[in-house]
């Protein structure tokens, strides 16, 4: 039996302006003629989840079920100046800074903290720090915000790099991939991708064990009913 197409997160803010909506669905596309199922949270028609009332949750439920991540830090804000290191000596100020939304940062950092593989994109000109600065999860690519520049070479090769690496995680993940789950939205697809990743002898002390929790059940109840 065929496995299903891996699940991938895109965090990606919401689209302002005609440019960034194109290359959202570009990229959505892109995701998809890999074999991958995008999971995203928005109002767009191209999301798949409508945001929740607790969205920290949400997405740490969508991501649970994910194998890979892409984060895409595009422009959200824009400041006139920006001071940084405001207390030392000697600050810095930038002169106009160009700001991503700050659910790029959460949203990186729970995938890294799942052990997900994250493909990592940057708006040329965008200013950030922390888990999007290079080197800090990983090789942060620049990009232009523009369809074409999902066919250039370089994010071509980012690309498949990143996904050969979702699909080598994954043939390890569904072992673990359900501990961080709500076990109340298991179905069967789920409970058996997990007993069909166990070795023979982890299948085997579960079944002895499973048997074994019968059998006390079943003795104890006809003590139970030999006492009424």
């Amino acid at each position: 039996m065929a496995s299903e197409s891996p699940n991938v997160f895109l965090s990606i803010g919401r689209p302002q302006n005609d440019l960034q909506r194109e290359f959202k669905a570009a990229l959505i596309e892109i995701i998809k003629s890999r074999g991958f199922v995008p999971r995203t949270v928005g109002r767009e028609k191209e999301d798949s989840d409508i945001p929740s009332v607790r969205p920290v949750d949400q997405i740490k439920r969508i991501l649970s079920k994910c194998d890979g991540a892409i984060v895409v830090a595009y422009e959200r804000h824009m400041t006139t100046s920006l001071m940084t290191n405001s207390l030392a000596t000697r600050p810095t100020e930038i002169a106009p800074a160009r700001l991503p939304t700050l659910w790029n940062h959460a949203e990186a950092a729970m995938a890294y903290y799942m052990g997900l593989p994250i493909l990592l994109l940057r708006e040329k000109g965008v200013w950030t720090d922390s888990l999007l600065d290079d080197g800090v999860l990983g090789t942060v690519g620049e990009i232009e915000i523009n369809s074409r520049s999902l066919v250039a070479h370089d994010f071509q090769g980012q690309f498949s790099s990143w996904a050969e690496n979702v699909h080598e995680s994954r043939k390890d993940r569904p072992r673990h991939k359900y501990v961080a789950g709500d076990p109340e939205s298991f179905t069967l697809h789920d409970i058996m991708a997990i007993v069909g990743n166990m070795t023979w002898k982890t299948a085997l002390f579960l079944s002895g064990a499973l048997i074994t929790v019968l059998s006390f059940a079943f003795s104890a109840g006809i003590w139970v009913d030999h006492l009424k």
